[in-house]
């Protein structure tokens, strides 16, 4: 079973790209609330799921990607943050 995390990571990064691109591009709409919490769950199970597979040369890839990812979605939400707390940084 710990052979096809890597895989199963992989996939949940992929089906994260494929949300992201859904809800901002073709639906023309804002992320909302519950959409950061799908994206950041999906990107969360992505990094646990390559943490726990096997050795190898897939789960380093998807470390890698994961780590990417979840890096981005921390820096999102940093940013949003900020500007709640501290208004618009342009102005």
């Amino acid at each position: 079973m710990k052979k096809n995390l890597a895989l199963v990571s992989l996939l949940l990064i992929v089906a994260a790209i494929v949300a992201l691109l859904v809800y901002t591009w073709l639906l023309s709409m804002v992320l909302g609330p519950l959409s950061f919490l799908f994206l950041g769950s999906l990107l969360l199970a992505s990094f646990i799921t390559a943490l726990k597979s096997e050795r190898g040369f897939l789960k380093i890839i998807a470390l890698i990607i994961s780590s990417v990812g979840m890096v981005f979605f921390v820096c999102i939400v940093m940013y949003i943050v900020l500007m709640i707390f501290s208004g618009n940084f342009g102005t």
